[in-house]
């Protein structure tokens, strides 16, 4: 197994994670005091964890056992390495990783990409239409109008390229929303 020199920038919850640091040369073990700060995920409910590295000689050892990763839900965690000599305090190094979904312990179809699960319904809205289906209607100055077929299919050949970019790439895309605010607005 690889020996990693930094926190990786993904891994799954519900894994352990080791790595020894190769930047702290500065704040050798066992003068100094080395621990991992993680938190974020889910914004409803956040999670925190921390772990104290071991000590090998002059490095520092830094463990993750899966018991503790396993709680961890999906998202993105801000993390910081602080090191400590029992009178100084100081942050050597920092930034986002990502913990993914424990596969081995989701429900079925729950790690489809957005793109997968749209592309299933809009493929379910399409076999459940009628193809005489009226697709607008006026009462008095009242309209309403409906999805057509030819634009479910577009978006079903729209959603089937990207679900395809994504299996090709491995890595789901996020939708990107769009906002627009009125002219004249200023934020």
């Amino acid at each position: 197994m690889e020996t990693l020199t930094a926190l990786p920038s993904s891994f799954a919850a519900g894994t352990t994670v080791v790595y020894r640091p190769d930047y702290l040369a500065d704040y050798p073990a066992p003068t100094w005091e080395l621990t991992l700060y993680l938190n974020g995920g889910d914004p409803d409910a956040p999670k925190k964890l921390s772990s104290v590295a071991a000590d090998s000689g002059s490095d520092h050892v830094v463990t993750l056992a899966a018991t503790a990763t396993d709680d961890l839900t999906p998202g993105l965690y801000r993390w910081v390495e602080r090191v400590s000599d029992g009178s100084e305090v100081f942050d050597v190094a920092w930034g986002v990783v990502t913990v993914k979904p424990d596969v081995a312990t989701a429900n079925q179809g729950e790690l489809r990409s957005w793109a997968e699960r749209a592309l299933a319904a809009v493929e379910c809205k399409i076999l459940a239409r009628i193809p005489l289906d009226q697709e607008q209607l006026e009462i008095f100055t009242r309209a309403v109008q409906r999805y057509g077929l030819t634009d479910f299919v577009q978006l079903r050949d729209r959603l089937r390229a990207e679900v395809a970019a994504e299996q090709r790439d491995g890595a789901p895309r996020a939708p990107i929303l769009q906002g627009f605010t009125p002219m004249g607005w200023t934020q």
